[in-house]
């Protein structure tokens, strides 16, 4: 009776190693194609936010609030002009650079950009339908 064959003896240890490390090395390549091709390149050489839109502001919130964290994470928050002076200062006490001028332009940047949402009873049809 032949001797039954099994995959792992069919290959030697030292190739089945180099084919799974190609195999990662192209997943992870093939996923840092994919995240560069959707974060455009700015001028300074960073990433640019696509969730933040254009504006008077927008470079300085890029700047600013990047040395810390990505500036997308403001996108997802919709506050007052008093909560985002606020958040704006409380940010700066835990170490943003930004002068005075800076936190104005970031903070009316944010207010433009990123509104508080409306009640979600006014954005709800009635449930008679007028």
């Amino acid at each position: 009776m032949p001797k039954r064959l099994s995959f792992r003896s069919d290959i030697p240890r030292k190739r089945r190693a180099l084919v799974a490390t190609a195999v990662i090395m192209a997943i992870l390549v093939a996923g840092l194609a994919r995240m560069a091709a959707a974060q455009p390149i700015g001028a300074e050489g960073q990433a640019v936010p696509a969730a933040l839109p254009p504006g008077p502001g927008h470079d300085t919130v890029v700047r600013v609030c990047s040395a810390c964290h990505s500036p997308d994470i403001v996108a997802t928050q919709h506050l007052s002009a008093a909560e985002w002076r606020n958040l704006v200062d409380l940010m700066v006490r835990q170490g943003a650079s930004a002068s005075d001028q800076e936190q104005a332009e970031i903070a009316n940047y944010l207010t433009r950009s990123f509104p508080p949402n409306p009640p979600i009873s006014a954005s709800r049809p009635s449930p008679s339908g007028s």
